[in-house]
């Protein structure tokens, strides 16, 4: 309001925001009104009656309202993969306060009238998010959702880790989500679908096969084959050595004459049981070793080595 003297009314006023206007009774000047543009308005209202030029001035100061546009997506994301930028358009604020509901890694940013929701979630979950703009007119929110999955869970093994051609296809056992089987490098006959290992089938060799869930958020998990043709190793007519049976399960004998020493060495280079030889017979336990291909090496009394021999134990 403005208080008058000697005015009888008022003339067009000019500078006020659209909404707004002025009026004149009983020497008060009343400017009321919804403002429906924002800006700052320097009015001018002229008196009119009485003596002189006069006008009543001011200044009114109109803020933008806050608010948030409807998220750019709702993203459904698999755990610990990096989400999709979800974005809100906002007019009147300049800021934000905390966020709230998001998933641990991910976080919100405000810059330039955008808020941007960004990162990895590392919980699965579904999200309902809350974020309050700051400055501007009004209390609003930015609200939206996220859905995180859990990623897909899995186990794959078969009952031996070596398998002669001449054995039974193998079967695998698999726990947690559907999926299907591959091997590399190529040469083991594989049932894609069920993991079945056509044994006889199979060149013989060492396989990785790989099962891969195709649930929403897929895994890769391993496990090494080898198919092996063990023919038995058979008597060295030169040094008369004889070592059976092949493939092995809890004892290797060893025919020879003029042999010191065994030793058994892993498919690594690593020697894993030395043994000297008391008796043309002897007896080597690999109960307690894994399943695989070994190389048993021979040595006479000089240290020097009179064979190597593959052997397989189951």
């Amino acid at each position: 309001t403005h208080t008058t003297t000697g005015a009888s009314g008022i003339g067009a006023a000019s500078g006020l925001p659209a909404g707004v206007t002025a009026n004149w009774a009983g020497n008060t000047l009343t400017i009321s009104g919804t403002p429906t543009a924002s800006g700052t308005f320097n009015y001018t209202i002229p008196l009119t009656g009485g003596c002189g030029s006069v006008n009543a001035t001011g200044t009114i100061t109109v803020t933008t309202s806050n608010s948030a546009s409807a998220a750019s997506s709702s993203p459904t994301v698999c755990v610990n993969t990096a989400m999709t930028n979800v974005t809100h358009t906002t007019t009147g604020a300049s800021g934000i306060g905390a966020a709230s509901g998001l998933p641990a890694g991910v976080t919100a940013n405000w810059a330039g009238n955008t808020l941007t929701i960004s990162g990895t979630p590392t919980a699965s979950g579904t999200f309902n998010y809350t974020i309050p703009l700051t400055g501007g007119c009004g209390s609003v929110n930015a609200t939206g959702t996220i859905t995180v999955n859990a990623a897909d869970v899995a186990t794959i093994s078969y009952s031996q880790a070596l398998y002669c051609v001449s054995e039974a296809d193998a079967s695998p056992t698999v726990t947690g989500d559907v999926g299907g089987f591959t091997s590399t490098p190529t040469g083991l006959t594989i049932d894609g679908s069920t993991g079945v290992i056509g044994v006889s089938t199979s060149t013989p060799g060492s396989y990785t096969v790989t099962y891969t869930t195709t649930a929403a958020c897929p895994v890769m998990v391993n496990t090494s084959v080898t198919i092996d043709l063990c023919t038995g190793i058979v008597e060295n007519e030169t040094d008369n050595i004889k070592i059976y049976p092949n493939p092995a399960r809890a004892m290797i004998t060893i025919e020879s004459e003029n042999i010191d020493q065994i030793r058994l060495v892993n498919i690594l280079g690593e020697t894993v049981v030395t043994q000297s030889i008391q008796s043309s017979k002897s007896f080597v336990n690999v109960n307690h070793l894994s399943m695989g291909v070994y190389f048993i090496q021979l040595f006479d009394q000089t240290g020097k080595i009179v064979t190597t021999q593959k052997v397989s134990i189951k």
